[in-house]
């Protein structure tokens, strides 16, 4: 079995962590995180308290011409510091997504930006060589994704704060 792959993408967020955990407990949070163009639908949760451990949300992941259920299962809740979902059932033989948010403090006024970090550990499950071919296409279609989510968060507090 061709072992697991990381991808890390990070950006500062001009808002306090706990501002950005907030943020991404809200219930619309995956929803707004969603890229247009991607063939993802939010087809059950996350529940109306938004995100907490032991919560589930039910995707469904076009594969070219196929649809894919995918069920994320979230733990690991460390308010504001991180948490993680994990893939009970997917695409991927293995996926770990864990979402980081640390303080960045900013000397001139003695308050706190956020280093946001989110983190995938994943497999395909694919035999070495074609796994490598696909990690090599995820790992292009994962950057375009997670730009797009950290700037939706970062346009987020640009238009309405930063909440501290």
């Amino acid at each position: 079995m061709p072992k697991s792959r990381i991808f890390i993408h990070s950006s500062t967020i001009p808002a306090a962590p706990q501002a950005v955990w907030d943020w991404h407990m809200h219930p619309d949070a995956l929803r707004l995180l969603t890229p247009w163009w991607t063939p993802v639908s939010v087809l059950a949760g996350p529940p109306q308290g938004g995100l907490s451990d032991g919560a589930r949300v039910l995707l469904r992941v076009w594969m070219g011409p196929v649809p894919v259920r995918w069920v994320a299962a979230h733990e690991s809740f460390t308010p504001p510091e991180s948490f993680v979902d994990v893939q009970e059932e997917g695409p991927f033989r293995l996926w770990r997504h864990t979402h980081s948010f640390e303080p960045v403090p900013i000397p001139a006024t003695g308050e706190s930006a956020t280093r946001y970090v989110d983190m995938v550990e994943y497999s395909t499950g694919l035999p070495v060589v074609l796994e490598a071919v696909a990690a090599a296409l995820l790992e292009i279609q994962f950057r375009f994704l997670f730009r797009h989510r950290h700037a939706v968060v970062r346009r987020h507090f640009a238009d309405h704060g930063n909440g501290r």
